[in-house]
């Protein structure tokens, strides 16, 4: 009775990006990530908890699965290709995340599974401010508040103009 070997999986420790920006899950530094003695086929599955997963086939290689867990099928040889190749597999982090977020690969060969995680580190980035349209609330006479919105408002040169008040920029 032969005994399954399971199969060899090798991961890049991290990845990199920055906040609202994807990036290419390239397996650069690891020449052969995937590989088994006694298995022609290979199941690559990549998990993540948030943000989303995209990918293309490659030659020899279907993907299938959603975007937080896609699923490629194939030789190692081909697995390895599409690994190496830039655009082959894209992480898209979810709007605003910063963080580390873990990626998760799983290799089965139809009889053995192995897992390895890798990080994927998310750099945040100074967001540019946003305006809302609040208004503004003043004392006005007797005590008693009024609310001013930017639809009310008319600016006339240097000065501004409100549902008959006045105000005026005085140096």
């Amino acid at each position: 009775m032969e005994v399954d070997r399971p199969p060899i999986v090798r991961v890049p420790a991290r990845f990199t990006t920055a906040e609202d920006t994807p990036v290419d899950l390239v397996w650069a530094g690891v020449a052969t990530p995937f590989a088994d003695h006694d298995s022609p086929l290979l199941s690559v599955t990549l998990q993540v908890a948030s943000g989303s997963l995209s990918a293309g086939e490659g030659p020899g290689v279907t993907v299938r699965g959603s975007d937080r867990a896609r699923t490629f099928s194939g030789s190692p040889a081909d697995l390895n290709r599409l690994f190496h190749q830039p655009g082959g597999i894209t992480y898209t982090p979810a709007a605003d995340a910063d963080g580390r977020r873990l990626l998760r690969t799983t290799v089965d060969d139809g009889t053995s599974r192995v897992t390895r995680r890798s990080h994927i580190l998310i750099t945040a980035v100074n967001d540019a401010p946003t305006q809302r349209d609040t208004g503004l609330v003043l004392g006005a006479r007797m005590g008693r508040p009024f609310r001013l919105t930017p639809a009310m408002l008319t600016a006339a040169g240097e000065s501004l103009q409100a549902a008959g008040y006045g105000a005026r920029d005085e140096e």
